[in-house]
C-alpha cells in the first residue's frame, strides 16, 4: 500500500515515506475491522445464533426508539426462524 502510494505520487521517482507507510498501516487495520465484523455478525454455527444475530440487527437498527415485537417477529431472519419453529413443534 505504501509503495502504491509513493508510485502514484510521484511516478517517475517514488519514494515511500513515513507519511505512506501510515497511511497503508490504517488501511489494512481499517480491512481487518471490517472483516472481523461482518463475520461476527453474519458468520453463524448454528439456527439458534443465526436468530440471535438477527435479533440484535433489529434492535441495533431501531436504536433508542426501540422496536415492538410484533415488528420484531416479522423481521428478515427472525420471521424464517418462527416458521421453523411452528413447523417443527407441530
Amino acid at each position: 500500500m505504501a509503495t502504491l502510494r509513493a508510485v502514484s505520487r510521484n511516478p517517475a521517482l517514488p519514494v515511500v515515506e513515513v507519511e505512506d507507510v501510515e497511511f497503508g498501516y490504517a488501511i489494512v487495520q481499517r480491512s481487518i475491522e471490517t472483516i472481523e465484523d461482518g463475520a461476527a455478525k453474519y458468520m453463524v454455527g448454528s439456527d439458534s445464533e443465526a436468530l440471535r444475530n438477527a435479533i440484535l440487527r433489529v434492535i441495533e437498527k431501531a436504536g433508542d426508539k426501540g422496536v415492538a415485537y410484533s415488528d420484531l417477529t416479522r423481521a428478515k431472519g427472525v420471521d424464517r426462524a418462527i416458521e421453523i419453529r411452528q413447523v417443527t413443534s407441530s
